[in-house]
C-alpha cells in the first residue's frame, strides 16, 4: 500500500515483487507506473493519481480479479484480453473516450465507468455474470443490448444523451434503473422486470410511461421534469 507518500514515480524494482497479490497506490503526484507485467500473482490493483496518463501492460497479471483506476488523466485502457478472471472493473472519473473489448471477461460482475467521455459502449454480450453497470455522466447516445446480461441487478446511466433504452425483457433480476437527465422520449416495457424496486427517469422528454401494473415491488418512482399528461397504470 502506497498512500500519501508524495512520490512522483515508483521504483522500477517493484516489478520484481513477484509474490505481490494486492497493490494500492494513492499518490496524487504520480505520473507513471513501472512495468507490472511480471506480477503474475497480482490479484487486485487500485490506483488513484490525478497526474497519471497511461497504464503499463497488465497482460502478465493473469489472475487479476479487481482493477480500480480512478481520478486520473487516463484517455485509454491497455488491452485486458488476458485478464479473463477480472471480476470488478472500476475506471470511473478518468478521461476515457472508448473501452477495449470486454468479450473475454465472462466473470465480470461490476462495470463502473461513470464520469468519463464515452460516447458508446462495447458489446456486453459476453458478460453473462454482470450485475452492476454504472455509466453515469458520460456522452452516451445509445446502449448495447442487455439480452445476454440476465444477472443484471442495477443499471445507472443518468446524465448522458440517450434517446431510448434497449429492451429489458431478458433482465428479470433487474432491481434498479437510473436513467435521469437524458433525452428519452419513450421507455421499454417493464412487464418482465418483476423485481424492479426503483425507477428514476426524471428530466427527460417522456410523454407517457408504459403500464407498470406487474411491477408490484416498485418502491421508488421518480418522473419529475418530463412532459407527462397522465400517470401509468399500477393495477
Amino acid at each position: 500500500e502506497v498512500v500519501g507518500c508524495g512520490f512522483t514515480h515508483l521504483p522500477s524494482s517493484l516489478q520484481s515483487a513477484e509474490a505481490l497479490m494486492f497493490l494500492k497506490i494513492w499518490e496524487w503526484r504520480l505520473s507513471q507506473l513501472p512495468d507490472l507485467s511480471k506480477l503474475v500473482r497480482l490479484f487486485g490493483l487500485q490506483v488513484q493519481s490525478s497526474r497519471l496518463e497511461e497504464l503499463p501492460s497488465l497482460n502478465g497479471s493473469l489472475g487479476l480479479d479487481m482493477l480500480i483506476i480512478k481520478h486520473t488523466k487516463l484517455v485509454r485502457l491497455p488491452d485486458l484480453v488476458n485478464n479473463a478472471d477480472l471480476r470488478i472493473l472500476d475506471v470511473s472519473k478518468n478521461r476515457l473516450s472508448a473501452l477495449p473489448s470486454l468479450e473475454k471477461h465472462a466473470k465480470l460482475t461490476h462495470l463502473i465507468i461513470n464520469d468519463n467521455q464515452l460516447s458508446k459502449l462495447p458489446s456486453l454480450d459476453g458478460l453473462a455474470q454482470l450485475q452492476i453497470l454504472v455509466a453515469t455522466r458520460n456522452q452516451l447516445r445509445f446502449l448495447p443490448s442487455f439480452d445476454h446480461n440476465t444477472a443484471l441487478l442495477a443499471i445507472a446511466v443518468a446524465d448522458n444523451q440517450l434517446s431510448n433504452l434497449p429492451s429489458l425483457d431478458k433482465n428479470v433480476a433487474l432491481s434498479r434503473l437510473l436513467a435521469s437527465t437524458n433525452n428519452l422520449k419513450e421507455l421499454p416495457s417493464f412487464s418482465a422486470n418483476l423485481n424492479l424496486s426503483e425507477l428514476n427517469v426524471s428530466n427527460n422528454q417522456l410523454e407517457s410511461i408504459p403500464d407498470m401494473s406487474s411491477n408490484t415491488k416498485l418502491k421508488k418512482l421518480v418522473l419529475t421534469r418530463n412532459k407527462l399528461r397522465e400517470l401509468p397504470s399500477f393495477r
